[in-house]
């Protein structure tokens, strides 16, 4: 198992694995209830469950796509492609039903995932990417890289709006 998020109401865990398969867990009786899986057997290495619950989102280390599925069907309903790098992590915003992908490939990209499409160009990052999060309002991402950087990017105009350079800290080992 690569990683687990609790759905919005908290009685319901998911989790990716690199078995290829992203499971649904009631945390009430403890069960598996649900099982998605890709039409080819790819490893999952990021997860990310829309606000509402409907949506589970679920990265390849294999193919470097997003694989997308209805929460109440089990059906998957979109792959999202783009990314050249293994995807190293996912986030949904609370507003706007938007998801954030980060990748080693130096890129972060930002789908609307009910518009079917991309929402801003990707933002290039100019290192390898290690963890994002939205801001609640979906207006904003940060995003921390190899080389000890957290930027700060505004999703609707696709711009880096600030820094914080955390390399003195990386090097001392703080």
């Amino acid at each position: 198992v690569s990683c687990v998020k609790f759905a919005k109401k908290g009685q319901v865990l998911f989790s990716a694995s690199f078995d290829g398969t992203v499971k649904a867990w009631d945390l009430i009786r403890y069960r598996n209830f649900r099982t998605f899986t890709a039409a080819e057997r790819v490893k999952f290495g990021s997860l990310a469950v829309d606000p509402s619950g409907e949506v589970v989102c679920a990265a390849s280390q294999d193919t470097f796509d997003i694989y997308v599925w209805s929460v109440q069907t089990a059906q998957l309903v979109d792959t999202l492609s783009g990314h050249t790098g293994p995807v190293s992590c996912l986030a949904f915003g609370v507003e706007n039903t938007v998801l954030a992908s980060a990748s080693w490939d130096k890129t972060v990209r930002v789908w609307s995932i009910f518009g079917r499409s991309g929402h801003v160009e990707p933002f290039d990052i100019h290192n390898d990417v290690l963890s994002l999060a939205m801001r609640p309002d979906s207006k904003q991402l940060a995003v921390s890289t190899l080389n000890g950087q957290i930027q700060f990017w505004d999703i609707e105009e696709g711009k880096q709006v600030g820094n914080i350079d955390g390399r003195k800290d990386v090097i001392v080992g703080r």
